[in-house]
């Protein structure tokens, strides 16, 4: 027998020892250890509280801020799922600068199960869709980890936390839910294929991926989380794993053109002239550290449905604001990565967490916001993980806290829940809604637009103006030195509302400053029309209407005002057949509006078609409910 030298005895004791001192990681394991039926019961159990958390939100409206683009405006989906919807969904118009055609469809079976005098089917369906992801977080979770108690509490977390409310609350928010849900089933699936390695269960995983994408991009990254969980909790982390996920990524790179040129398209994306790089990536290091906030202390009255950035009347980005961010999450990156050994839980829950919000972050800005509760959706369930699992191995080896630790959780769900239900009520119409923005930030252009929207819808005038001003006012403010000084919307609303009064100067006035700001704004120019048919000056008011019904070929009230004008004193045949197209368009887009039936009457009564005519009569009586 060969004796240790003394001095390698102690070097084999000393490691030992620190060996043995080591927290534990969690080795890997299978979710098979765990009771099929202890998680099927967690899992029911976690979507039933979670549908009634949010019953709240089934007495909710609709708000004018996206849904009408997405469900009761929306032409394209009127009549529900059918074949020219489906064919809609799936081609590249680019409508409302994304391309999401399972979003679509899901719009477009709530209207055919549902119709649009029932939001609280609408509401529904995203209740009941965020009642399953949060059951597929705590199977996923315990599938890959084979810890079922962690596993549920995460799941909860992600289920009743206030900073999901917009992605639930919000009907036009339906492809965040939606687009989770394949995300996790994507995830499922690969846990089935990492057990069982087959050609079918890995082409499972693409088309989960594929079906996630067509209802949001936000999926883009899920080829890198599926490295993270190659590394934590599945212990598989090779070359060989990386080059397993490159058709994955493939399939992603084609979903990222395709969303940057459909928001390009749409206008959604800022240049860099307007919004330097240097801005962008400040903006989105206080995101960051604004995100970890809204996690871990979500108050009443910090979550707010609109973040406007801070040249639209947003929370300044101080240079000591930035420079605490920045340090807070770098100074959270060096203790992720000294752990990521001992600790990997950390690591990948810190990084699913700063890699899911890359897309959403603000490099390539879209929009008008800053941030949004709803890009926290999916990125909040890393910072649950490493939250839960670190308290467990805290807990596990300290059995005399576990009563401790179960009070405490059960006391921070409960807390989580009632803001939850507190933080639906800002989301129960229109006006609420854009009340409670404009409280927060009152000097928010965007906001004070809507408000005034609102106030018009109401018929209150007097107040709609009043937002309208102060919109007007705000912009000027916040304008740069070049930069438009001009908020194109608010002023054009204030023309619109001058009109209605009969003051035409003061309406043109707004219309005219309204159009040095964007010469292609087709609202403005349909005012301007407007005014000039007014005043008796046909021929130039056909102008400006024809340019506006060119440059928004999906307003309806366009298509009305240009055949309106053009029938008042119709010079030729050619102008009668010109307004008949028109208020075909018209009647397309807006099939409940009775005023284009009621032209079309009068339009086919000249061509000579009476029986058409008396068609059109009674629709617009129908209509109209006379």
């Amino acid at each position: 027998m060969v004796m240790s030298p003394p001095s390698a005895k102690r070097r084999n004791g000393r490691r030992n020892a620190a060996a043995a001192a080591r927290p534990a990681v969690d080795p890997p394991t299978s979710g098979d250890e765990v009771p099929l039926w202890r998680l099927r019961l967690a899992s029911c159990l976690l979507a039933i509280a979670v549908f009634g958390l949010y019953s709240r939100s089934l007495g909710n409206r609709f708000l004018n801020w996206d849904d009408n683009k997405y469900v009761y405006a929306n032409v394209n989906i009127q009549h529900g799922l059918t074949a020219d919807s489906v064919r809609w969904a799936f081609s590249p118009t680019w409508y409302a600068s994304n391309y999401h055609p399972l979003t679509w469809l899901s719009h477009a079976l709530d209207i055919e199960w549902f119709g649009l005098d029932a939001p609280w089917g609408h509401h529904l369906t995203s209740i009941l869709l965020h009642a399953a992801n949060t059951a597929l977080v705590a199977i996923v979770l315990c599938r890959l980890t084979g810890r079922l108690w962690p596993s549920v509490i995460v799941a909860a977390l992600f289920g009743l936390h206030p900073v999901h409310v917009e992605s639930v609350a919000w009907v036009s928010e339906r492809k965040d839910v939606l687009s989770t849900l394949f995300m996790l089933l994507c995830l499922w699936a690969y846990v089935a294929y990492v057990r069982r390695p087959r050609p079918w269960r890995y082409a499972l995983v693409a088309v989960a991926l594929v079906l996630s994408l067509l209802a949001k991009p936000m999926a883009v990254t899920l080829p890198a989380v599926l490295l993270l969980l190659d590394f934590w909790p599945l212990r598989r982390l090779s070359l060989k794993t990386v080059a397993e996920k490159l058709p994955l990524a493939a399939i992603v790179a084609i979903s990222s053109v395709v969303t940057f040129w459909a928001q390009d398209r749409g206008g959604a994306t800022r240049d860099l002239e307007t919004l330097g790089l240097a801005t962008r990536a400040g903006h989105a290091v206080c995101a960051y550290a604004m995100y970890l906030v809204k996690t871990f202390a979500p108050w009443p009255g910090s979550l707010v449905p609109y973040y406007p950035l801070p040249d639209r009347g947003g929370d300044a980005v101080t240079n000591a604001s930035l420079v605490v961010a920045a340090m807070v999450l770098l100074g959270l990156t060096v203790l992720v990565a000294v752990q990521r050994h001992r600790r990997p839980c950390m690591a990948v829950g810190w990084l699913l967490y700063v890699g899911m919000l890359v897309p959403v972050i603000g490099l390539v800005q879209v929009g008008t916001q800053i941030m949004a509760d709803r890009y926290l959706y999916v990125p909040a369930v890393g910072l649950f993980i490493a939250m839960v699992w670190l308290a467990a191995e805290f807990v596990s080896s300290r059995p005399r806290l576990v009563p401790a630790a179960v009070a405490a959780t059960v006391a921070v769900l409960a807390t989580l829940s009632w803001l939850t239900w507190q933080q639906q009520r800002y989301w129960a119409d229109s006006e609420t809604f854009w009340t409670y923005v404009v409280g927060r930030y009152p000097e928010s252009p965007q906001a004070l637009n809507q408000l005034g929207r609102v106030h018009t819808d109401a018929g209150r005038r007097q107040e709609a103006i009043e937002c309208y001003r102060r919109a007007v006012e705000a912009a000027a403010r916040q304008a740069k030195p070049g930069q438009r000084a001009e908020h194109v919307g608010a002023r054009t609303n204030l023309g619109n509302r001058y009109l209605e009064m009969g003051q035409l100067d003061e309406a043109m006035k707004h219309y005219q400053l309204a159009l040095r700001a964007n010469p292609d704004y087709g609202l403005a120019h349909n005012g301007v029309g407007a005014v000039l048919f007014e005043q008796g000056r046909r021929s130039e008011a056909l102008v400006h209407l024809r340019r506006a019904a060119q440059l928004m070929p999906d307003h309806a009230p366009c298509h009305r005002n240009l055949a309106a004008a053009l029938l008042s004193q119709p010079q030729s045949e050619a102008e009668v057949n010109e307004a008949v197209e028109h208020l075909k368009t018209a009647i397309h887009l807006a099939p409940r509006n009775p005023d284009p039936y009621q032209l079309m009457a009068e339009a086919l009564a000249r061509k000579g078609d009476t029986a058409a005519a008396r068609r059109y009569v009674e629709m617009y009586r129908r209509l109209s409910g006379e």
